[in-house]
């Protein structure tokens, strides 16, 4: 797996099609630099011209078929290319070949061809040529009275195939280890590319703010194996966890609101808007923080900035030893993942006001009609199968009479407060929606008449109870769910019968309306 993984980040450095391309036109050029030192040195010459010339053109013949066979089959083509490579060798030491000796002008070509050979294929293919360079060069020591035209001993041969292996080994070993630093250097920064890019896609994935900052903490721990991270969300005096991993908040990342004010370490980041590596949280100064990351070491903390402004500041632990550092690199793909995060969050945070500008009612903050129709639809699809559903429906005791004796301002703050001790007195899962005018209808998932009942006495006390500038009551009409049944409409229609006889009755009150079954759906 890690070779098929180290081929596939080389091939994305440069295709193994142009590398091959590359040395190929290294071969013509060394072909007609051959050709030219054969002309204009003649001094040099040991090999026939018709030799020569034979083995040019085989030489040619080979390296021509390399790109056809890498068409036709990679992996034969890799293993052809790798034969080429023992021929570029052999046709080397052939037109190296000289009775001036071992250390020919055009022996230096050899050097040359390791090096690139080393950038453009790898660095252990660079070390097998340089130890084939340097066979063949001992070889030509040896075989000059044998097969190849025979020339007379050269004095100090053997100083110069020592003084040429160690120049071959040389520039074999530095070209491998320069360019490793390098080949290095671009897979990092093409693995940060790329996790850069996953996370840009996984973020267009999420669309409300608690996905985007789950989805930017997954990236985190991912791709730099961070263990303790927390995303904190900033809005105003207010800070919440928005999402963490490994630290001490619930399960689903979120945790109670603080004020950022309150940890040292979290208002200096949103004051000064830049990163911050501390060994330790003091838990005097960072409560929250030494909380969160208990017995952490090396805390690094990274502000989220987007329009202008911190929306908030990314936590995490970096290194279990103390006085361990992170590196530069690292430090800075962490703070463009925030960056990206940070643009996500903000466009995820308009959509949220987006949609509950279009399911909320503007005056007082409740649910829509439009939103409690969908909602009522899908509570009594679950109620079908057995769940059960209570809804209540509450009006406000002689509004009209609030408006024309305290103006229309007052009666448009009463309805918020009503709305206000309604969501106070409900259950987070609870819907409560404007209905209409003065009238809401409050949406009971899992509820039974006896609880439904407490609950809204509960309310009505809370209301008439309250010392608002404007004091107000309320009527209530009940109707619960129990198959089998027409529709939703018939539990509207049933709580409101049953508000319309609490407002008969007296008003400030709470009525029970039938059991909504089909039976009762016709009484109605």
């Amino acid at each position: 797996m890690s070779e098929r993984r180290a081929s596939r980040d080389s091939d994305i450095l440069v295709p193994i099609g142009d590398r091959i391309r590359y040395l190929q036109l290294f071969r013509f050029a060394m072909v007609a630099v051959a050709a030219g030192y054969w002309l204009a040195l003649p001094a040099y010459r040991a090999l026939p011209g018709a030799w020569l010339a034979g083995l040019t053109a085989a030489y040619l013949g080979l390296s021509l078929l390399g790109s056809p066979v890498l068409r036709l089959r990679r992996k034969a083509g890799l293993a052809y290319s790798g034969f080429l490579l023992l021929a570029d060798g052999v046709y080397l030491a052939a037109v190296a070949y000289s009775p001036g000796g071992l250390l020919t002008p055009f022996r230096y070509i050899v050097v040359l061809h390791l090096i690139t050979v080393t950038l453009l294929a790898s660095f252990r293919t660079g070390l097998k040529l340089a130890m084939w360079h340097t066979l063949l060069l001992w070889l030509d020591q040896e075989l000059r009275g044998g097969i190849l035209p025979a020339l007379p001993p050269h004095a100090g041969a053997g100083t110069q195939v020592a003084l040429f292996t160690a120049v071959l080994w040389l520039a074999a070993v530095t070209t491998a280890s320069f360019g490793a630093v390098n080949e290095r250097e671009l897979r990092r920064h093409g693995y940060d590319m790329r996790a850069l890019a996953r996370l840009g896609w996984r973020l267009e994935q999420a669309a409300l703010p608690h996905e985007v900052a789950g989805t930017f903490i997954d990236a985190l721990a991912d791709d730099f194996t961070l263990e303790r991270i927390a995303l904190i969300e900033v809005d105003g005096g207010r800070a919440a966890p928005l999402a963490c991993r490994g630290v001490g908040l619930s399960p689903d990342g979120t945790g109670t609101p603080f004020s950022p004010a309150g940890d040292a370490l979290i208002a200096q980041v949103l004051r000064d808007g830049a990163t911050l590596l501390v060994a330790t949280a003091d838990p005097v100064r960072d409560p929250w923080l030494a909380w969160a990351f208990p017995g952490a070491r090396n805390v690094g903390l990274v502000p989220l900035r987007a329009d202008g402004r911190g929306i908030g500041v990314l936590c995490f632990e970096y290194g279990l030893r103390r006085g361990s550092r992170i590196e530069q690199r690292t430090l800075a793909m962490i703070e463009r993942f925030a960056s990206h995060a940070s643009l996500a969050l903000l466009n995820a945070a308009l959509l949220r006001q987006v949609y509950e500008l279009a399911s909320t009612d503007g005056l007082t903050g409740a649910a829509n009609r439009r939103t409690f129709d969908e909602r009522l639809e899908l509570e009594c699809g679950r109620a079908q199968d057995g769940a059960s559903l209570t809804l209540l429906m509450l009006d406000v005791d002689h509004f009209k009479q609030v408006n024309d004796k305290h103006g229309h301002a007052a009666g448009d703050e009463v309805l918020r407060q009503v709305v206000g001790h309604i969501r106070r007195t409900c259950r987070a899962r609870d819907l409560v929606a404007r209905y209409g005018g003065e009238e809401f209808a409050i949406l009971l998932p899992d509820t039974g008449p006896d609880a439904a009942r407490q609950l809204g006495e509960r309310i009505r006390l809370a209301i008439a109870d309250a010392r608002d500038a404007v004091p107000v009551t309320v009527s209530l009409g009940m109707a619960t769910w129990e198959p089998p049944v027409r529709g939703p409409q018939e539990l509207v229609e049933v709580a409101d019968q049953a508000l319309y006889h609490s407002k008969l009755t007296g008003r400030n009150r709470l009525t029970i309306g039938p059991v909504v079954s089909s039976s009762a759906g016709s009484a109605a």
